[in-house]
């Protein structure tokens, strides 16, 4: 009896903590239910009033000068002359002697070329007269008509064909004179110097480079929709401002677009218009800032002007559409931007709603929800 006990004490105990614990579930009473609040989100909303709006768009370029030469040697020989100019960054005017090709040789050939053209003229002066005898000696002999060559203008042609030919030899004798002196085609500065004293060179040896200093061109990167923007650059009226940011307060010079290059850069996407400065080293104007050759700036253009628009920024409009709150109320509203920049976009106040436009487009919006509108400021 005992042992029967022992083995049946566990069961007992599991039984009564079992009956235990259904009483105390069968008499516990129910949480209090609480009715759910719901939340009503604020959001910050913008105003749709119309304004104009002046587009100006930022590009960047690097300044050039509009025309730069190869100075290249036209005829062969020594030099024999290298001036003070001549060196790298001297500013050089217009015909202003930079090296001296040694000139014996063609002086010589000059010379040469005057004597012949001197016997070509006196040659011919002698075949005039010769034909103006032979007219007065038919006359004297007969009534009828001389011959051409009775009155040897065949010889006088001659004659005439070679003072040409003559004359020819001194103009390309004096050229080739003129030549031995490396003069600047145009003011401006001397880029670098392939010469030096004593060297001989050759027809077609490059002697040096420099760079016309009256015009400077900027060319800048721009988007079609951008240059679309911009209206018509043949007017030659639109300006760009140009800054270098790499100096502290640093100078603006403006500039004016002149051309765009009509392309479409493969790898950018991108249409270069062309900005133009005049004397961009101020040389006529000495007090004024320079703007240096090389020199990376960043350019803000003026273009056209959008009447009657609503500017809101990018993150507000998703998949051409807008969230605007009607009654306090999100509506969707499709719209079709007139333009867009890096950091605003454009509507047509026409296309949209009578109602604040939210200044976030939130994923978990949904049409009709309840929201509390904020105006930005407030």
């Amino acid at each position: 009896m005992p042992i029967i006990i022992r083995r049946l004490m566990p069961l007992g105990i599991i039984i009564v903590f079992g009956l235990l614990a259904f009483i105390l579930i069968a008499t516990k009473k129910e949480p209090e239910k609480k009715p759910i609040e719901q939340q009503i989100p604020n959001i910050a909303v913008l105003s749709n009033q119309a304004t104009n709006v002046q587009l100006y768009i930022n590009s960047y370029g690097l300044v050039e000068p509009k025309n730069q030469s190869q100075l290249v040697a036209q005829v062969s020989g020594r030099i024999t002359k290298i001036t003070d100019d001549f060196v790298a960054g001297a500013y050089v005017k217009k015909g202003t002697l930079l090296a001296q090709i040694e000139d014996a040789d063609y002086l010589t050939e000059l010379h040469q070329a005057e004597a012949s053209y001197a016997q070509a003229l006196a040659a011919l002066e002698q075949e005039e007269a010769e034909g103006q005898v032979a007219l007065s000696n038919w006359q004297g002999v007969t009534s009828q008509t001389p011959t051409a060559l009775a009155l040897r203008k065949p010889q006088l042609k001659k004659e005439q064909a070679n003072v040409r030919f003559q004359k020819a030899a001194v103009d390309r004798a004096q050229r080739n004179l003129e030549r031995t002196k490396i003069r600047a085609p145009y003011s401006g500065f001397v880029k670098q110097r392939d010469i030096d004293l004593g060297q001989f060179v050759s027809t077609g040896v490059k002697l040096g480079h420099i760079l016309n200093s009256e015009v400077a061109e900027i060319r800048l990167p721009v988007t079609p929709i951008e240059l679309a923007s911009i209206g018509d650059l043949s007017r030659n009226q639109i300006v760009a401002s140009l800054i270098d940011k790499n100096v502290p307060n640093s100078p603006i010079w403006q500039a004016k677009l002149m051309r765009s290059e009509r392309i479409i850069d493969n790898n950018s996407r991108m249409v270069y218009v062309v900005a133009q400065i005049n004397d961009p080293y101020q040389l006529d104007n000495q007090p004024a800032a320079p703007l240096r050759f090389g020199t990376f700036v960043t350019a803000k253009i003026k273009a056209n002007v959008l009447e009657n628009v609503v500017t809101v920024p990018h993150y507000s409009v998703r998949n051409n559409k807008i969230a605007q709150v009607v009654d306090n109320k999100i509506t969707f509203h499709n719209v079709e931007p007139i333009y867009s920049d890096s950091d605003w976009v454009y509507l047509d106040a026409n296309a949209l709603l009578d109602a604040p436009i939210a200044q976030t487009y939130l994923d978990s919006f949904r049409q009709d929800q309840q929201v509390n509108a904020i105006a930005v400021g407030e």
